[in-house]
């Protein structure tokens, strides 16, 4: 899944979701007036749904969201995306 944001002063911003909030991944603070791509891999198993959140819990000022992308990989793909972020 990826996203795109552009924030600022957005202490405590969030996007994921799935059953009990499994995917929770943070959104930048601050990203300096540019659009910045923020990505998470999950895996939804046996479920049928999986519900999309974007939660804004501390913004002062801003969180404009574009391009919200859900697309499928295999696990090879997967990985190497995982390693990508070491």
């Amino acid at each position: 899944m990826s996203i795109k944001v552009r924030t600022q002063n957005a202490k405590r911003a969030f996007f994921g979701g799935g059953p009990g909030w499994r995917l929770s991944i943070q959104l930048p603070e601050d990203t300096h007036g540019e659009w910045t791509t923020v990505e998470g891999v999950f895996t939804t198993g046996n479920e049928t749904s999986w519900y999309l959140h974007i939660l804004l819990d501390d913004v002062n000022e801003q969180v404009d969201v574009d391009d919200v992308r859900v697309y499928e990989i295999n696990s090879l793909s997967a990985l190497l995306l995982s390693l990508e972020t070491l």
